[in-house]
């Protein structure tokens, strides 16, 4: 922040230089005052400071529009990383769908060596997960909507079909489902006929995971 209020044109610099003055220089200056602070606190007896790891979380890198961006960001970190580790104690978590430039700048020699990768689909069925979510979204909505003895006789709603079409246009994500369940649990509207619109509200486009979102989105600020 203090580097930012000196010279607010930081903003419109390279990359590099945002990453040096507003992540490197100010760790580097945080660090050093608070080893000093131990330092003197150790000779009284009275040391509490622990230095690092700090952890830095990036969600969702694939959301960045940018192929040539992702892969920057990936790069600028990894330089960093390289040539400041020791005196920074700073780690990153970064989350990402494997698209085809993060997982090849991630493959590169000099990022890899750096990392350790947790791929999520070898060990979670997020599918599986999001079709729990949804079901016990739907058995609240039965229990406590205004329209809930209507509801609750119709042992057939959602239908199975229903339920793997929001799982499958979920693609993994469950900012879509999240989504979908709160503008269908809307107290003041028939959760059925919310249910059918949602249904009938799809992208043809492969382009993006979040295509199906969108489309949802757009339609609720539209009505």
């Amino acid at each position: 922040v203090e580097n930012l209020a000196q010279d607010p044109a930081i903003l419109a610099y390279s990359m590099e230089i945002q990453m040096w003055k507003l992540v490197v220089e100010p760790l580097i200056k945080y660090n050093r005052e608070n080893t000093k602070i131990s330092g003197l606190n150790t000779l009284i007896g009275n040391n509490t400071y622990t230095p690092g790891p700090h952890l830095v979380i990036i969600d969702g890198l694939d959301e960045c529009n940018d192929p040539q961006a992702q892969s920057r960001i990936i790069k600028t970190i990894a330089k960093v990383l390289h040539e400041q580790s020791s005196h920074l104690g700073l780690q990153f978590l970064i989350s990402s769908r494997p698209e085809m430039k993060i997982r090849n700048t991630f493959n590169l020699p000099n990022v890899h060596s750096l990392c350790t990768n947790l791929v999520l689909n070898d060990h979670y069925d997020l599918d599986k997960d999001i079709e729990v979510y949804l079901r016990s979204e739907f058995s609240i909505i039965k229990r406590t909507h205004t329209l809930a003895p209507s509801l609750s006789v119709d042992i057939n709603w959602p239908s199975v079909e229903d339920l793997n079409i929001l799982v499958e246009r979920s693609s993994g994500q469950f900012i879509y489902a999240s989504t979908v369940m709160k503008y269908i649990s809307n107290n003041r509207r028939d959760p059925r006929q919310r249910l059918q619109t949602v249904i009938s509200l799809h992208s043809d486009s492969d382009e993006s995971p979040y295509a199906d979102l969108d489309v949802l989105y757009s339609y609720i600020l539209l009505t």
